[in-house]
Parts: C-alpha cells; structure tokens; sequence
C-alpha cells in the first residue's frame, strides 16, 4: 500500500498500476493456498467475520430506539421503525432460499 500511495503521489500512475496488479495477484493466490491447502483456518476466518457482523447486527437491533439525543423542537420527534417478527422470519427465509438456490445453481459441494 506504500508503494502503491508513493507512486501515485509522484505521478507515476502506469508502476502504480503495476503495483496494484500485483498485489491483487498476490491476495488470489493467498486465497488459492488457503482453499486447496488450509481450509479449516479459511473456514475459522469466514465463521470470525460472519459471527462478528451478526453481533454487530444484533447490538445495533437492541439498541434502536435507545439514542438519547433529543431532536430540536422545531422538527417533529423521529419515530425509530421496530421490525416485527413476521419481517425478519421473512428476510431470513428469503436469504436462506437464495442462497441454497445459488449454491445448487453452481453445483457447489454440501460442505459450502
């Protein structure tokens, strides 16, 4: 990422390119290692990110309505939407359809 900023600061977009190339080559076949050779730390590192995002998620949810800034007194008070159960049964119904959907489109293996 230096190189890449120090190129592109001196004006030499065509070795920035280069660099840029480079290192996207260098991050597919980290990716390429790790699902032929290491796919239990692959599998460590997805699971990591998913249940990070879904407690990020859940805090966000539980803590909704709970802002104390008040709104000034001119505007009229923001009313926090709340999403009924019958809402998030049907996004995750519809999340888990489409992709089951796509991994049987692709021919992906179970173990996906």
């Amino acid at each position: 990422a230096v190189q890449y900023g120090a190129h592109l600061a001196a004006g030499d977009g065509q070795e920035a390119v280069r660099v840029a190339q480079r290192a996207a080559k260098l991050a597919i076949e980290g990716l390429e290692y790790l699902q032929a050779y290491d796919r239990l730390m692959l599998t460590v590192v997805v699971t990591l990110g998913y249940a990070g995002w879904m407690t990020f998620l859940l805090v966000e949810l539980l803590l909704a309505g709970t802002t104390t800034v008040t709104p000034p007194s001119s505007a009229p008070p923001h009313q926090p939407r709340v999403v009924s159960g019958l809402q998030a049964a049907t996004a995750t119904a519809t999340t888990l359809t489409t992709s089951l959907a796509f991994l049987l489109a692709t021919s992906a293996p179970p173990t996906y």
